[in-house]
C-alpha cells in the first residue's frame, strides 16, 4: 500500500521551528485550536490541509509510486494591547517563521522539497477591547513521493 507518514512531515516542521533560535519561546503546535491571550502569543500552529497528485508529475512507475504535493498551513498570531504592536509582532513572526522554513526545505529528510505559495492576513480587536490580535498564514507546499511497500 502507497503510504505518505502526513503526521511524521507536520512533526518535522514542528522540530525545525522549535530548534530555531530566532523562535525561541514561540509556542508551536500541530493541529490544535489557538487560545488566545497575551500569555498564549507568538503562537505557531501547524495544520495539514490537504495534498493533489498531479498528472504531470507522475511518471511510468505510477503504479508502484505516486508524487503528491501536500499543502500546509502554519498559522502565525500575535497579540499586543496597541494595533501597531500587534501588526509588528506578527511580521516579526511571520519573517523568522519563513526564514526557518527555507533553511531546511526537506525537514530533516520528511519530504523531497518545500515551498512557500504565501497566505491570508486577518486581524482583529479582541472583544473586550483589552487588546488585538493579528495572525498570518503561511502557505507551505511540501513535494512527497508515496510509494508501494
Amino acid at each position: 500500500m502507497a503510504r505518505v507518514d502526513y503526521w511524521g512531515i507536520a512533526q518535522a516542521i514542528q522540530r525545525v521551528l522549535q530548534e530555531e533560535t530566532a523562535l525561541q519561546g514561540v509556542q508551536v503546535t500541530i493541529e490544535d485550536e489557538g487560545l488566545f491571550g497575551a500569555e498564549a502569543t507568538p503562537w505557531v500552529g501547524i495544520y495539514i490541509e490537504g495534498r493533489t497528485a498531479p498528472p504531470d508529475m507522475q511518471v511510468l512507475a505510477a503504479g508502484r509510486r505516486t508524487r503528491m504535493l501536500v499543502r500546509f498551513a502554519l498559522w502565525c498570531w500575535y497579540m499586543a494591547l496597541e494595533t501597531e504592536a500587534a501588526m509588528r509582532g506578527r511580521d516579526d513572526l511571520v519573517g523568522k517563521v519563513e526564514i526557518a522554513l527555507m533553511r531546511d526545505r526537506t525537514f530533516e529528510g520528511a519530504v523531497a522539497t518545500a515551498w512557500l505559495e504565501g497566505g491570508e492576513l486577518p486581524s482583529a480587536r479582541l472583544q473586550q477591547g483589552s487588546g488585538f490580535v493579528s495572525g498570518a498564514e503561511i502557505a507551505l507546499i511540501c513535494d512527497v513521493t508515496a510509494r508501494v511497500d
